[in-house]
């Protein structure tokens, strides 16, 4: 439990730089000890939801500063963006970005890592893919009361749909920015084709021979 806590908060405190400097600089140290603590005091499905919460609430939490961050400069707030969309359509775009983001940290954190957490990229190929690995023989998907099999239906049911949902959203942000062209500004275009990029890079994950090994040993 102590490596998982361990590695979680590692994550934890990379995920911060993606915060502006100056809200890093002011709160990422007091954000980073919160976490750490209601980590560490957490257990079971708590743990697992703690994870899931953070999943999707950080992703809004970082657009949201580098909203402030963006309207706080009134030199870059010449140029336009809020005032040249509704409200509403702009209100849609952030929540198809930070869904985009979202399903891509979870999908990082239920896939990815614990392939190389649990040293499967250490062995041999035929061997993970032969099924010499059941993913129910690692204490991750076993836990107490039931958690570990909820952990493990969850990154089945991720892998399953992350891949088409982040195509689909990445596709509505696509059209929105191209239908909005000339009247955003240049941070709203590098969200969303950074957003786009993630969802894409789902799908092209799942095609990947990477991605083929890991789908392979976890649902065979």
């Amino acid at each position: 439990m102590n490596s998982t806590v361990n590695m979680i908060l590692g994550i934890y405190k990379r995920l911060m730089f993606l915060y502006p400097a100056q809200f890093r600089d002011q709160f990422a140290e007091e954000m980073h000890t919160i976490f750490a603590l209601t980590l560490k005091e957490s257990h079971g499905k708590l743990l697992l939801w703690l994870i899931l919460r953070e999943a999707f609430t950080l992703p809004i939490s970082i657009i949201t500063a580098h909203w402030h961050e963006y309207n706080r400069r009134p030199t870059l707030a010449l140029q336009g963006g809020m005032n040249m969309v509704s409200q509403q359509s702009t209100w849609l775009f952030r929540w198809t970005v930070s869904s985009v983001v979202g399903l891509f940290i979870l999908f990082s954190l239920l896939v990815v890592v614990p392939y190389f957490a649990l040293g499967l990229h250490l062995q041999p190929t035929e061997n993970v893919i032969g099924g010499q690995f059941d993913p129910k023989g690692f204490s991750l998907y076993l836990g107490d009361s039931g958690t570990g099999n909820i952990f493990y239906l969850l990154t089945i049911l991720v892998m399953m749909f992350a891949p088409v949902v982040g195509i689909a959203l990445s596709i509505f942000c696509g059209v929105w920015l191209v239908r909005r062209w000339g009247k955003l500004n240049l941070r709203q275009y590098l969200i969303g084709g950074a957003a786009m990029l993630m969802g894409i890079s789902l799908i092209l994950f799942l095609l990947s021979p990477l991605g083929r090994v890991i789908y392979t040993w976890m649902f065979d």
